[in-house]
């Protein structure tokens, strides 16, 4: 067993019902044996797609689900009141095959954009998907099953005190998440109270999938819910959280790794700034500046282009405190640049791994996110992505 069918009580199932290319995984089912209690953290994009406006009603009755069903290949976002029943129905058949409520069955979907689901491949995927986990559990093929254009799996899983965390997450583009992911699904044996599972889910997602980006564009479809069934018993929450905020930060950087057309993963973290939004405000800046990422992809340490970026973020500063380092080296300091000889800094770009070090000598707060640069691959991608 690996990844969401790594806690105790939980099944998966996967099919390949050709809404993507034929012989690929595209719908999969995640099923816990009992009611598991859940929380979900979702996007802020005003075009929500139709399964995230529905988990946000199901959650807003019903803290306890049986289920979640997802589909990738087509996002139904944009896709009006008729992608609403679309979503609807989609739990309803897998709660029929379940023989439990519709309303114990969270939906997700990805994939592109404005199009109605074909719904005779997604009840019959959801059909097979299903059977095929009534003998044997695929948890490790549903982070495949989940992929657009991602180009690798993203499965992560801990275990604490007898307690086990599983979880599978896909992103590679419209990744700069104002609450979570673009999906993450987490299960957990864990017995956590029931008013404490969401505020820590909520926290957990500020301190992870808040703190990356790859192209700063935020998807309709983001979402990131856990499931925790009880089964394996009660745990401390302050290390189940810390667990779970470990698993979360793994399969996060994973998604930053596997950024669309990305050649290099780069660390940003501002230090000794006055408070963490401070902090956030200027890493954030220059973690989303088109320079910046350019810039990284050239291997080019134009310090002037992350000075830039600091300066209309909007954070509290004092410029001749302001330090700031690329890969280990000291640029600026004390208002101006220091004699380096520049090559050295690129030579060391080149290795792929970028840290960016930017501290404001006012405070003790930090912050750290975690971007991509930006390469003609990138725009590869997405200029042919629906043609």
């Amino acid at each position: 067993m690996k990844g969401l069918d790594y806690p105790k009580g939980f099944r998966v199932g996967v099919a390949s019902a050709g809404i993507k290319k034929p012989g690929r995984n595209d719908v999969a089912v995640i099923v816990s044996e009992t009611l598991s209690d859940v929380a979900g953290v979702f996007t802020t994009n005003l075009f929500a797609a139709a399964p995230v406006k529905y988990c946000r009603e199901i959650l807003q009755k019903n803290m306890q689900v049986r289920a979640i069903v997802v589909n990738s290949g087509n996002a139904n976002a944009g896709t009006g009141e008729a992608g609403y029943k679309d979503t609807v129905e989609m739990a309803e058949i897998t709660a029929h095959e379940l023989n439990c409520r519709s309303g114990e069955v969270l939906a997700a979907s990805t994939g592109v954009i404005g199009r109605r689901l074909p719904m005779d491949k997604i009840r019959a995927g959801i059909k097979s998907a299903i059977e095929s986990c009534r003998d044997i559990s695929h948890g490790d093929s549903a982070a495949s099953a989940i992929m657009t254009t991602d180009t690798v799996e993203k499965i992560a899983e801990r275990e604490i005190d007898g307690i086990r965390i599983g979880g599978i997450a896909k992103g590679a583009g419209m990744i700069h998440p104002n609450m979570a992911t673009m999906l993450c699904f987490l299960t957990t044996d864990a017995d956590l109270p029931r008013n404490l599972i969401q505020p820590m889910l909520k926290r957990v997602a500020d301190r992870t999938f808040n703190c990356i980006s790859v192209d700063n564009d935020t998807s309709t479809n983001d979402s990131l819910i856990l499931m925790a069934n009880g089964t394996a018993g009660k745990v401390d929450e302050k290390r189940f959280e810390s667990t779970l905020e470990d698993i979360c930060d793994e399969l996060a950087k994973k998604i930053v790794a596997d950024g669309e057309g990305a050649t290099k993963f780069v660390t940003i973290e501002v230090k000794d700034a006055k408070n963490e939004i401070e902090a956030y405000k200027a890493a954030d800046a220059v973690a989303t500046s088109m320079l910046v990422k350019t810039a990284l992809f050239g291997n080019d340490p134009n310090w002037g282009r992350i000075l830039s970026a600091v300066g209309r973020s909007g954070a509290e500063i004092d410029v001749e405190k302001v330090k700031i380092s690329v890969c280990g080296f000291t640029i600026f300091e004390k208002g101006g640049p220091l004699e380096l000889d520049l090559a050295k800094v690129s030579e060391r770009m080149k290795t792929g791994k970028i840290d960016i070090e930017i501290k404001f000598g006012l405070g003790a707060a930090q912050k750290r996110v975690f971007t991509t640069d930006l390469s003609r691959e990138y725009v590869s991608i997405n200029a042919d992505y629906t043609t």
